[in-house]
């Protein structure tokens, strides 16, 4: 059977994902903006049709990247051989829209995976306006791109809990995300070229990694830093791009912050190293964001073994796993006194922290690739009743 799996930006979950079919010796083509490996390499019998990347550093070139990809993959599903099914990403979040759309033309069916829910994102994020019209019929919309697709994935309860108004529950599945808890591992400080590279002997690290999007309250990040800059055996990291990230540095710049270290993404060599350096991971969501999307450093932090400080709704599911795996703690949004005086609890009892460590990487232990699969066999059940 031919599969055609479609993400803009592709990583290592969604590798894993996409290997699992070839493996299984289906013909995969993934129509991709960007590739970024892990520790597994993408199939070399998976044919790869490429894409605009995602661009993540403003808002204009934002909705320009969503766009053009969402018209090029657009172009191709209508005049390529035609799939026996499609699997897509919420990413760019009018990718699946296009995929309804050409689907319903040419009888091919498809599944969804949300990966983030729109456009209740762009809602909560600002960008849109609850009233406007184009939420309304977006809403209205996604109504019918969810009701005709065969399957829906979603990341965890409270994301299916979001996703239901749109769909008949009995079509949404759960699948976890994952790390490969090989490839992302505990590495002794002493032995990390991380901590060597920026000096970070004898130091309590606290590591943000991922997207500084509008939907982080990464602000409560800096405002615990400025708070904690007295606190001379403790840097903040915060790696990545995205919205905010000019925002937050102009803040470290006025506060004259020197405890807060910014770098760009790391690539798949230094990535497991750079997350191994961290003795408390941020995981960050605003209010209302927490059924939209589950971030997936959640489980790259628990793999590297790092106590995980989710700045989430107590209703999250990041909220449920750290509290009910005791891998750390939670605080809500919007309170970055909170976050500060956290942060120092947590540094400064070394067993306590300790012990969040040790459980999480424990914890990482269920969340494996081998989850990958649940989507072949979910998937594999929709192509037996397609007719060759």
């Amino acid at each position: 059977m031919r599969v055609l799996c479609v993400n803009q930006s592709t990583g290592p979950l969604f590798i894993d994902i996409v290997n699992a079919f070839s493996d299984a010796g289906h013909e995969v083509v993934l129509f991709a903006g960007e590739i970024q490996e892990g520790s597994t390499p993408l199939d070399r019998n998976i044919s790869v049709i490429r894409g605009p990347a995602y661009s993540r550093k403003n808002l204009t070139s934002r909705l320009f990247t969503w766009l053009w990809f969402s018209i090029l993959y657009a172009g191709y599903l209508t005049c390529c051989r035609k799939p026996d099914l499609v699997l897509v990403v919420t990413n760019p979040p009018l990718a699946p829209l296009a995929t309804w759309l050409v689907t319903s033309i040419r009888r091919v069916p498809y599944c969804v995976l949300v990966y983030d829910l729109y456009p209740e994102v762009l809602v909560h994020s600002g960008m849109l306006r609850e009233s406007s019209m184009v939420n309304r019929m977006w809403q209205k919309t996604n109504a019918r791109m969810f009701g005709a697709a065969r399957k829906v994935f979603t990341l965890s309860h409270s994301m299916l809990e979001a996703t239901s108004p749109y769909v008949n529950r009995d079509k949404i599945q759960i699948v976890h995300n994952w790390a490969d808890s090989d490839y992302i591992r505990p590495v002794p400080k002493g032995e990390n070229p991380f901590i060597r590279l920026h000096g970070l002997e004898g130091k309590k690290v606290v590591l943000y990694s991922g997207n500084m999007g509008l939907t982080h309250d990464l602000e409560s990040v800096i405002e615990a830093a400025s708070i904690l800059r007295h606190s001379k055996n403790l840097q903040f990291i915060m790696i990545g791009e995205g919205g905010k990230r000019a925002k937050l540095e102009e803040a470290v710049r006025a506060r004259g912050l020197t405890n807060v270290l910014f770098l760009p993404f790391q690539d798949a060599v230094n990535f497991p190293y750079a997350m191994a350096a961290a003795d408390v991971g941020i995981i960050a969501q605003g209010d209302g964001i927490e059924g939209c999307a589950v971030p997936s450093k959640t489980y790259t932090t628990m793999a590297a073994r790092v106590c995980l400080l989710a700045i989430t709704p107590e209703t999250s599911e990041v909220s449920r796993l750290v509290m009910e795996y005791k891998i750390g703690r939670v605080c809500e949004p919007g309170n970055p006194a909170l976050v500060a005086s956290t942060i120092e609890e947590l540094v400064s009892d070394d067993d306590l922290l300790q012990s969040y460590k040790n459980n999480s990487r424990m914890t990482s232990k269920l969340f494996t690739p081998a989850n990958a699969r649940e989507y072949l066999s979910a998937l594999e059940g929709q192509l037996l009743d397609i007719p060759c």
